[in-house]
């Protein structure tokens, strides 16, 4: 009889505790970078409300990830290049996961060019 009711009250925890993990309380607060690449890239694809919940959390751990190696833009070029392309290429995995493949090839015609600083999606690809 115990072990029914420590059962019982094992799943119930769970229960109540699920939902409590995946609310917005938990998850990465969005960068006002994050929040401008999402501005643009809604303003030139559509994406469903569920994608767009997945592109913006994985948008902003990259974005998250990406401040750490800023510095070594001062201090190593060739460090932060080739960790800039590593996480790119993590990127672009994450997303091919959410995006179909024409929105990910729509994604990547979107890249801005090298002097386009001001562009909001500059800071995904370089």
């Amino acid at each position: 009889m115990k072990m029914k009711l420590l059962l019982g009250l094992g799943i119930l925890l769970l229960t109540i505790q699920s939902p409590a993990l995946s609310s917005p309380a938990f998850k990465h607060k969005e960068s006002s970078a994050t929040v401008a690449i999402m501005s643009r890239l809604c303003s030139e694809m559509n994406f469903s409300a569920d994608q767009k919940s997945r592109i913006t959390e994985i948008i902003n751990v990259f974005m998250e990830e990406k401040a750490k190696i800023l510095p070594l833009q001062e201090t190593d070029r060739q460090a932060y290049a080739e960790k800039q392309a590593s996480y790119f290429k993590i990127l672009k995995s994450k997303l091919s996961e959410v995006m179909m493949k024409t929105q990910l090839k729509q994604f990547l015609l979107l890249k801005p060019r090298v002097n386009e600083t001001d562009n909001a999606l500059y800071g995904l690809f370089y």
